[in-house]
C-alpha cells in the first residue's frame, strides 16, 4: 500500500498489508449461545482509555467467533475485541453525562450469528464515580460501606 500527498516536495509511504483468507466454516446444527443471558460489569468513572472491563464469553464452540457492538453504544464509549470479546473503554468516562449503558453484542462465526437481545440479555456496564471506589475498597477489607454491585443498575 502506498499512500502520498499532495505537498510540494511530494512526501509519501509504503507499507506492506498480509491479507489472510479465513475459509468460512461449514454449517453447524447447533446453535451460538453466550454463557450468560445477562453480563454486568462496574467500571469507574477514572477508569482510562484501554482498561479492560469484562469479558462476553460463548458456550464451546468449534470455530473462531466474532464480536461487534451493535446496540447501547451510540456515544463509543466502549469497544469489544473482535476475536476475544474482551470490553474495553474506548474513550474517557463521564457519569454526569450517563451512568449505566445496556449494550447489545452480535457474535458471529460466519454461518451462524446472535446477539444478546436476541437471546432476551443484554451487557450492562455501571459507572461509579470516583468516591465510590474507596466505598467498595473499604468494603473488600472488612468496613461496613457497601459495594456498588451491577444490579444497582438504573435503566437508561
Amino acid at each position: 500500500i502506498k499512500a502520498v500527498d499532495n505537498g510540494r516536495p511530494q512526501k509519501s509511504s509504503t507499507c506492506r498489508l498480509h491479507i489472510e483468507w479465513i475459509p468460512k466454516p461449514e454449517p453447524s446444527s447447533s446453535l451460538l449461545a453466550f454463557d450468560e443471558s445477562v453480563f454486568s460489569f462496574t467500571v469507574m468513572e477514572s477508569d482510562p482509555v484501554a482498561h479492560m472491563v469484562g469479558v462476553i464469553t460463548m458456550e464451546t464452540v468449534d470455530t473462531p467467533v466474532w464480536f461487534e457492538i451493535t446496540g447501547g453504544n451510540s456515544d463509543h464509549r466502549f469497544d469489544v475485541d473482535k476475536a476475544s470479546g474482551t470490553l474495553v473503554v474506548a474513550r474517557p468516562l463521564n457519569t454526569e453525562q450517563k451512568s449505566n449503558y445496556n449494550l447489545t453484542l452480535e457474535a458471529t462465526d460466519g454461518t451462524r450469528t446472535t446477539s444478546t437481545q436476541a437471546a432476551r440479555g443484554c451487557v450492562r456496564v455501571c459507572m461509579s464515580e470516583r468516591g465510590q471506589r474507596e466505598g467498595a475498597l473499604r468494603s473488600a477489607f472488612g468496613n461496613s460501606s457497601p459495594r456498588p454491585e451491577a444490579s444497582a443498575c438504573r435503566p437508561d
